[in-house]
């Protein structure tokens, strides 16, 4: 024990700490009883809700909160478990406009010697200006790319001018350098293009025209323009398509870069002398479309990252001018379509990359 204030107070240390963190802490804290009712709340919190703590005690704390997110945090109190949730959105209906606001939220529940929940904590974040600056951040990404793809398009279709010789007949020097250029141009619009679809996608501005569309033709397509790169790198690329295969309802765009990068990618890691297939089959109501190769796998720690936003396994560092968004796309589109994507691999035993999409239904499927 010890005395505080001259000693006409004595306080435990450990409860000395307690209440020093609620007084200064930066974030809200909040305790509650086993019905939600708010028991104590700290200066921070206070200042959150912008209010008193005489409005605030004995008020269920869910009272001005958005129902998914209530809910959420409900079910997993009730059943023992903590939650957390990062950057929740939070729509104030102020006049003249709506204002958003951003929260990270953390809480968990207190349990009694006899192991019942007697309550909950709750901690609150006002992250909002965070989330505007990394909002900045992108919207600063997306117009850069937007401002570098209209060049390299233009460069893209000068080489394309020269290799066919529309410009003149090149001696075999000057075509081996373009034709580098032109491999590298494609690369670095490859590259822009991720970009611009990856933060159409994130910022839900990505509109899909969806439509019938035979996925055999589209991945027989794909396949063919891809095979003279495999060519060059030595490699043999096959298609096994099922007979009377169903159509899917998707935008053959996306659809299309999807494959594209599943391609590009068993690209840059089949050694020279190896295969890629590409099989597409019947699933039920769905396609199951995958892209089989040869290459050198992919270890466990680093299949479990893969479809991260700009990671990149050990593997993939050999590829500086590499962003690490491909498969985080691949991931969006199929994700966008109601599909999804998934990987089956082990370092030296080669990689399939499996998607699933519904197949488009038909007026008789539905009678």
């Amino acid at each position: 024990m010890v005395s505080i204030g001259g000693g006409s107070s004595l306080i435990e240390p450990d409860k000395l700490m307690f209440r020093e963190i609620l007084e200064f802490a930066p974030v809200g804290i909040w305790k509650l009883d086993e019905q939600f009712r708010i028991i104590e709340v700290n200066p921070a919190g206070l200042a959150q809700a912008n209010k008193t703590k005489a409005e605030l005690l004995n008020k269920d704390i869910f009272e001005s909160v958005p129902e998914d997110l209530r809910n959420q945090v409900k079910n997993a109190l009730r059943t023992g478990q903590p939650y957390r949730h990062d950057s929740y959105k939070i729509t104030l209906n102020c006049q003249p406009s709506h204002v958003s606001t951003y929260w990270d939220w953390a809480a968990w529940p207190i349990w009694n010697g006899a192991g019942m929940a007697k309550g909950a904590i709750v901690i609150t974040l006002d992250v909002t200006e965070r989330v505007k600056l990394a909002q900045q951040r992108e919207d600063f990404m997306a117009t850069l790319a937007h401002d570098l793809k209209t060049p390299l398009v233009g460069a893209e279709r000068a080489l394309e001018l020269l290799v066919e010789g529309a410009l003149g007949k090149l001696a075999p020097a000057q075509e081996k350098v373009v034709s580098l250029l032109r491999s590298n141009n494609r690369s670095l619009l490859d590259t822009v293009q991720n970009l611009l679809e990856v933060y159409r996608y994130e910022t839900s501005s990505a509109q899909l025209s969806l439509a019938e569309v035979d996925l055999a033709q589209l991945i027989s397509t794909c396949v063919a323009e891809m095979t003279p790169l495999a060519q060059s790198n030595q490699l043999t690329v096959e298609v096994d398509i099922e007979e009377d295969l169903q159509q899917v309802m998707a935008d053959a765009s996306a659809i299309r870069r999807l494959i594209i990068n599943l391609l590009d990618n068993s690209l840059k890691y089949v050694p020279a002398g190896g295969y890629i297939v590409v099989k597409v089959r019947n699933l039920d109501a769905k396609i199951e479309i995958k892209v089989i190769d040869s290459g050198i796998g992919i270890p466990e720690a680093d299949r479990q990252m893969l479809f991260t936003r700009f990671w990149q396994g050990s593997a993939g560092r050999q590829y500086p001018a590499s962003t690490g968004l491909g498969l985080y796309l691949c991931r969006q589109i199929a994700e966008a379509h109601a599909g999804e994507i998934n990987c089956e691999s082990s370092s030296g035993t080669g990689t399939t990359f499996s998607i699933t999409l519904p197949a488009a239904i038909r007026e008789q499927d539905q009678n």
